[in-house]
């Protein structure tokens, strides 16, 4: 894998990447690793959209107040 300013630019087999990027960098053997992408969680639950960011002093109030209701 290739790294360039915190971007994975290339992926592939080191005897290729080794030829094509020999340009004197670092480089970082992750032995029994496993490297992977950072996840976002952007799931929604469809009941609950109109009441995103609604304003409560709890999760147990606002659940209570604008949530159950919504679903219900």
């Amino acid at each position: 894998m290739v790294v360039r300013e915190g971007k994975i630019v290339e992926v592939g087999e080191y005897s290729e990447l080794s030829v094509r990027f020999s340009s004197g960098g670092p480089i970082v053997h992750f032995k029994d690793s496993l490297i992977m992408p950072g996840f976002i969680d952007s799931h929604i639950h469809y009941p609950q959209y109109k009441v995103i960011s609604s304003y409560g002093t709890s999760l147990l109030e606002w659940l209570n107040k604008y949530t159950f209701v919504e679903e219900q």
